[in-house]
């Protein structure tokens, strides 16, 4: 088991990873995923694997009244761009893409300023 046909399998664990608070280990969880949506099979069931990168992607942006600190929205702030690609890859309608960009406005448009520049930083990268 491994290669590019079985990357989505890596999403849950490396979300899980991009929600933690140490700085270090959420930017490599953000880079695997980043790398795992840009090389993720998407010729078998591509709108399943965009629906599951958007998942991930969307409760970033929303991890509820239990989350501490900025660290799984700042995480999905930096995916929108590698999992808007993802999600073209696979062929999703528009109204997936339009819920991407829902969550990326969210996001850009947080009380929090280190959100907000979290948001522009991935706008101008």
């Amino acid at each position: 088991m491994g290669g590019d046909r079985h990357g989505h399998l890596l999403f849950d664990p490396l979300q899980n990873l991009a929600r933690i608070e140490e700085t270090m280990v959420r930017i490599k969880a953000v880079a695997s995923l980043s790398a795992v949506f840009a090389s993720v099979d998407v010729s078998e069931g591509g709108a399943e694997v965009g629906a599951s990168a958007l998942k991930v992607v969307s409760a970033m942006a929303d991890p509820g009244p239990d989350a501490t600190g900025f660290g799984a929205k700042v995480s999905a702030a930096s995916l929108c761009a590698s999992c808007a690609a993802l999600l073209e890859r696979c062929g999703v309608s528009e109204d997936v893409k339009k819920e991407l960009r829902e969550v990326y406005a969210k996001i850009a448009s947080d009380d929090a300023p280190i959100m907000r520049r979290a948001a522009a930083h991935e706008l101008a990268g």
